[in-house]
């Protein structure tokens, strides 16, 4: 019993610590931004908010770079406040705004170094031999897609394995939306214009402008961060979310632009069986659970396919009735056409049903 306690015990431990691994610079990323571009807005801090939005999202293999370039500045940023406190500096020399150290120096000090020591000791668990290093971002490596259709344990290990990776485009629209509700100004007029865009297009048209919107997202941040004193402090950290999410599907756009790494990558495919030409004629490899449940998760996949339609609506319909607008009176219209026609409009044809 002992023995099956300490195996238990391990298991969760690593699991825990890879989990970590995994989201970890997220984590501290996000937390920077909102210390440093929403609660303590200074010039010295635009530096850290400038290296997140340039470097650090876009571009997934400069993440450790840019952790070590803002450890390091925000460490020479509290000596320097220090410094500065002591009898020697004349203040008349040097002008400058609040030179005290406070909470928020420090709290995004000890998440980078939090950031290292997960990191340091990842790198000596893998050293060792006597186990595998994961691919990138995977916390469970031997759960794929064929696993996920064994039971709900494996479904759940799936999707925090690749959740982001099969649904990260319908995320990423969702939260355009959220954060065009919360701007309603100008800036949401671009980003409802860009976004309606994508959605006019496939999944492979897509991925073409992916990163000219992801670029032109950068550019509106980065001047809503120079007149951050002018807006409410919400909409910059909704602006921060969205184009983490950006640079997130930016990179599984990337691996489904190369078939080799397609291949072994547990997610499986993402190509739309029904409009491409080389896999019409082939077998379904889902297994079909609307006709046949032998477990509870085939059972739970039954439920939200035959219920989700209406939960949509329902959430349409509350967003229509918490705003008094024109953009309200179109939700409504469109709500009460699809209650209209109800869930026969998905026996329609495949072509039909994609220009939906």
């Amino acid at each position: 019993m002992a023995t099956i306690f300490v195996d238990v015990q391990h298991t969760c431990s690593d699991i825990a610590w890879r989990f970590t691994q995994v989201h970890i610079h997220k984590v501290v990323m996000l937390i920077a931004f909102i210390c440093f571009a929403i609660y303590e807005v200074s010039a010295s801090h635009t530096v850290i908010v400038l290296v997140l939005v340039l470097f650090d999202l876009p571009f997934h293999h400069l993440q450790r770079a840019t952790s070590h370039v803002c450890l390091i500045f925000v460490s020479s940023l509290i000596l320097a406040k220090t410094v500065y406190q002591l009898q020697i500096i004349r203040e008349g020399f040097f002008l400058c705004g609040s030179v005290d150290i406070n909470a928020v120096d420090f709290g995004v000090l000890l998440m980078l170094l939090f950031e290292s020591v997960v990191i340091v000791h990842q790198a000596q668990f893998y050293d060792d031999g006597s186990n595998d290093i994961p691919p990138v971002g995977i916390v469970f490596p031997y759960v794929n897609r064929r696993a996920a259709d064994r039971d709900v344990l494996h479904c759940v290990k799936f999707f925090i394995n690749y959740g982001f990776y099969k649904f990260g485009l319908e995320i990423c629209y969702s939260v355009a939306a959220i954060n065009m509700v919360c701007h309603l100004d100008y800036y949401s007029v671009v980003y409802g214009i860009t976004v309606g865009t994508l959605l006019c297009m496939n999944r492979k048209r897509s991925a073409y402008v992916w990163p000219i919107h992801i670029s032109l997202f950068i550019v509106t941040l980065i001047l809503q961060c120079i007149a951050v004193l002018g807006l409410p402090l919400h909409q910059c950290f909704g602006d921060y979310i969205y184009l983490l999410c950006l640079c997130q599907h930016l990179y599984v756009f990337m691996i489904e632009a190369k078939p080799q790494l397609l291949d072994s990558y547990g997610g499986g495919s993402n190509v739309n069986i029904c409009i491409h030409k080389t896999l019409v004629k082939q077998v379904n490899p889902v297994v079909d659970f609307m006709s046949n449940q032998s477990t509870m998760l085939d059972y739970m996949q039954l439920y939200v396919f035959k219920n989700m339609f209406w939960v949509s609506m329902c959430c349409v319909f509350l967003s229509g009735a918490s705003e008094v607008s024109l953009l309200s009176v179109g939700l409504y219209f469109g709500c009460f056409i699809w209650l209209w026609v109800g869930p026969y409009c998905f026996i329609r044809s495949t072509r039909r049903l994609q220009n939906l």
